[in-house]
């Protein structure tokens, strides 16, 4: 009989009470400022369930099923002040703007008609050196930006949405089980149309040609593979009116500008120019590197100069020869900012608006050239056409 009792308690110990289940714990990484969600596991809560989660000790949310109607309780604890927010489907816990404060453990009991269930989520807040909260982005108008998801590459089995949060609208999402990487331009009036785009490696979107009906709140809610948490970056876009071509007259002195008040630590600045596609510049403040190059056939030598706090590009003694495309990218662990500058530099016997006027013109010209290009190849392609000198003719 004695032996009996002590292997009824050995199991005990080992599988717990009866209708429990044993608890895991799991660990979230989260950066300063973003958000999280903690998921029950639970599709749609049951008649007379009970969800309590706890941070510690402290119970900071509770959430019942009595008779079909849901209640939701969360305490008015100060440290999460406004922060937390409870799914009234699935009990799944959102803390907004993690603090480091914040790190430790969070407890789910779930009690229902099939027993008592717990899990842990072992939170530690990351601290983001470059910013905490709302990543804010401000994008001169007809520029694009790349919004980074932070993922080096997506795994089978993870899932990405983006929303555009001040319409409560789906704009891009990925899944990789299903096949699924798509955008969806057609919504709010078309004022995404053929302006979205999503990277398949990392889940990054890219606003092309920003407006003002594209700026505003941009998240991404990240769901890794074989995990039971989402976490939530906030981007905010601004598009900043302003004048992406400029003119001078030769000699004179003229600045590209970033539009940014400070380079970050972790920004890296390259500008190019057209002619032979060439760094021009190069920025990097975390390995100290403000470089500045001639460029193809050293037609910048000695005439370039680069501010170290906004990462702008000046060009002194301009020459009509300067005159073309200028492109700056700016890469961060955020965003990605894509700029391009056309500058036209003009005789001393030429106004602006006429060196201007050809500026234009000649692009103009470009552009069609590059279509009846497109056009005679796309032509060949389909008739099979070969010259008569080649080979079989």
């Amino acid at each position: 009989m004695k032996i009996h009792f002590l292997l009824w308690l050995f199991l005990l110990f080992v599988n717990g009470v009866p209708g429990a289940k044993t608890d895991v714990v799991q660990s979230v990484s989260v950066i300063v400022g973003d958000s999280v969600t903690l998921h029950t596991d639970v599709n749609q809560i049951q008649r007379d369930d009970v969800l309590q989660w706890r941070f510690g000790e402290d119970l900071i949310a509770r959430i019942t099923s009595e008779s079909g109607k849901i209640t939701i309780l969360v305490t008015a604890n100060e440290k999460f002040k406004d922060r937390l927010k409870l799914d009234d489907q699935t009990g799944n816990l959102k803390i907004r703007n993690i603090k480091t404060t914040d790190s430790g453990l969070y407890k789910i009991e779930t009690t229902g008609t099939s027993g008592l269930s717990s899990k842990t989520f072992d939170v530690s807040g990351v601290t983001d050196t470059v910013s905490d909260g709302v990543k804010v982005v401000s994008v001169m108008e007809r520029d694009s930006v790349v919004l980074n998801t932070g993922v080096t590459k997506i795994q089978r089995d993870d899932q990405i949405t983006w929303r555009f949060i001040e319409k409560d609208t789906l704009v891009a999402k990925i899944n990789t089980t299903a096949g699924i990487f798509s955008t969806y331009d057609h919504i709010l009036d078309g004022r995404f149309k053929d302006k979205l785009q999503l990277n398949h490696q990392t889940g990054s979107l890219t606003i092309i040609n920003v407006r003002p009906n594209t700026s505003g709140h941009y998240e991404v809610n990240i769901t890794m593979s074989g995990s039971s948490y989402t976490t939530h970056k906030t981007f905010g876009v601004i598009a900043i009116d302003g004048e992406n071509m400029l003119s001078v007259m030769e000699g004179k002195v003229v600045t590209l500008r970033t539009n940014l008040t400070e380079i970050q630590r972790d920004d890296i600045l390259l500008w190019r120019f057209e002619h032979g596609d060439s760094v021009i510049a190069k920025i990097n403040p975390k390995d100290k590197i403000f470089s500045i190059f001639d460029g193809a056939d050293g037609i910048f030598k000695d005439r370039l100069e680069l501010d170290h706090q906004t990462g702008s590009l000046t060009i002194t003694n301009t020459r009509t020869e300067d005159t073309g495309f200028y492109h700056l990218d700016i890469t961060s662990s955020r965003r990605t900012i894509l700029k391009r500058i056309i500058l036209s530099v003009f005789h001393s016997g030429l106004s602006s608006a006429a060196a201007t006027g050809i500026s234009v013109s000649v692009v103009v010209g470009v552009v069609l050239l590059a279509i009846i290009a497109a056009l005679v190849y796309c032509y060949r392609k389909a008739f099979n056409y070969r010259p008569a000198n080649e080979t079989g003719y």
